[in-house]
């Protein structure tokens, strides 16, 4: 179905149930054949439906480790662990008074 199609039949549609009238009196004042009006109708329903199947996709956020929440600083002997949290700035001026 080429976009403008689309667009046309979407715009009868809305128009139809607007009207008030029913789909074969909405058809005969239009002069649209029934038959096509029901075939691009469900044709839109079905879109919508795909449409709206793939809209939203749920996620699962990754398991955090404990390794991944702490940075490792190792001088020597010692061992250091600092949260991640931790200023980039802080940890230069640690590395700066260490050497």
């Amino acid at each position: 179905m080429r976009a403008v199609t689309q667009e046309k039949w979407q715009a009868f549609i809305q128009q139809q149930s607007k009207s008030g009238l029913t789909i074969t009196q909405f058809c005969k004042v239009n002069s649209i054949s029934p038959t096509c009006f029901f075939k691009y109708r469900k044709i839109l329903q079905a879109t919508v439906i795909a449409d709206t199947r793939t809209a939203f996709v749920k996620i699962q956020p990754p398991k955090a480790s404990s390794s991944c929440n702490t940075i490792k600083i190792q001088y020597q002997d010692s061992t250091l662990s600092l949260p991640t949290t931790i200023e980039p700035v802080w940890i230069a001026s640690l590395l700066k008074a260490l050497v």
